[in-house]
């Protein structure tokens, strides 16, 4: 082998070392991202769970509950106006903040400096209707954006 011939092999060898080296680093940042999306993905499911069962048991009767049937008990006036998104907020305003952030501190995968906030309202359209919003800060390194709109069953038992 020349001269020539060893140095062309080796800068095709370093050329392919360098290129496998950043394919590799920006294939495990990648694989960073992903764990860090799916444990944010995790809490946001996991809150949304809460105020889910919250909004399930609102207005809920235990005292005319059969058969493991829950029953409910609406304001008729809130029926009638079509105002339970409404009301459940501002009944349920203690433990059923309209904005909050979701705590991570317990994320198994480092979550350093990302806050993601949960905003509740009624829907525009609707206000039997919940809108659930989470969203993360402009400045995190994961954006996300989940919305979820929630149906109130006490509604099923207004009166007609």
């Amino acid at each position: 082998m020349t001269l020539t011939e060893s140095l062309v092999s080796s800068f095709i060898l370093v050329a392919l070392t360098t290129q496998t080296g950043r394919l590799f680093g920006d294939s495990m940042q990648a694989l960073g991202k992903s764990r860090a999306r799916d444990t944010v993905n995790a809490a946001i499911h996991r809150d949304l769970e809460d105020v889910r069962q919250q909004v399930a048991l609102w207005k809920a009767d235990s005292s005319m509950t059969t058969n493991g049937q829950l029953a409910y008990t609406p304001d008729a006036g809130q029926c009638q106006n079509a105002t339970l998104g409404t009301a459940l907020l501002n009944e349920e305003s203690n433990t059923l903040n309209v904005i909050s952030n979701l705590d991570l501190s317990q994320s198994p995968t480092p979550l350093q400096g990302l806050t993601v906030t949960r905003t509740i309202s009624t829907a525009n359209a609707n206000n039997n209707l919940i809108q659930v919003n989470y969203s993360t800060t402009g400045s995190s390194t994961i954006k996300i954006q989940h919305s979820t709109t929630l149906s109130i069953p006490a509604q099923s038992w207004c009166p007609t």
